[in-house]
């Protein structure tokens, strides 16, 4: 829980560009993705 913690942190200084190209979703939950 604590590399999901990271990456939270990491993905919030994404920019809005990028959250686009990066679904949340794929990245934590990739079984759910497709």
């Amino acid at each position: 829980k604590e590399i999901i913690n990271l990456i939270y942190r990491y993905y919030d200084n994404f920019s809005p560009q990028y959250r686009a190209l990066i679904p949340l979703k794929k990245i934590f939950i990739p079984d759910l993705g497709e």
